[in-house]
């Protein structure tokens, strides 16, 4: 049986990440600027809301506080690997960032998902790791929470602003600009 899981969880990646992949395999300018990002950026934020789940479960079960402790060190790496591929796409994406970052999409996407979904939690986990001190289990709860609704507003975001892209001649001429400007170089 653990062999299976073992080969289910590393396949389970893959489709994991396989969202983003399809969706920057398209020709709207948003989606296909990030192309090299949106695969891992789905990929972590898939795992940090499906260990977000797990932690939610299990403190609302009062299980083993050593396993929930487990949880929250890798929910500490996926949500800092994620922080940090969100942090890549203002310069990657150039001026097709703005919709993702100043409309009222993007709005909801800095404050839901950036803010409220993956640097608050992990920062209260990081201060409580640093002290030392348990996540209490309602505190546990309440975090758990911000992540899910954190990763469900970050897939929101990009089907929103990536049609709203495509729909925008702007955007689909700067692409082509900078797509035909680094194929030059």
């Amino acid at each position: 049986m653990k062999l299976i899981e073992v080969i289910g969880s590393f396949f389970g990646l893959f489709v994991a990440s396989y969202t983003g992949v399809l969706l920057s395999a398209t020709a709207v300018p948003l989606w296909a600027r990030a192309k090299h990002i949106l695969g891992p950026l789905f990929l972590t934020s898939g795992l940090s809301t499906a260990l977000a789940s797990l932690s939610l479960i299990l403190s609302l079960r009062g299980h083993n506080q050593d396993t929930l402790e487990r949880l929250e060190r890798a929910e500490l790496v996926t949500m800092t690997t994620e922080l940090g591929l969100i942090s890549t796409l203002p310069p990657a994406l150039g001026p097709l960032a703005k919709p993702l970052f100043k409309s009222r999409t993007g709005i909801l996407f800095s404050a839901g998902t950036i803010g409220g979904g993956v640097l608050l939690p992990l920062l209260a986990r990081l201060g409580l790791k640093l002290t030392r001190r348990s996540t209490p289990r309602t505190l546990n709860i309440v975090l758990s929470l911000m992540v899910l609704v954190g990763g469900m507003i970050l897939r929101y975001a990009w089907i929103v602003t990536g049609r709203a892209s495509a729909d925008d001649p702007g955007a689909i001429h700067e692409y082509n600009a900078m797509e035909w400007s680094e194929k030059k170089h």
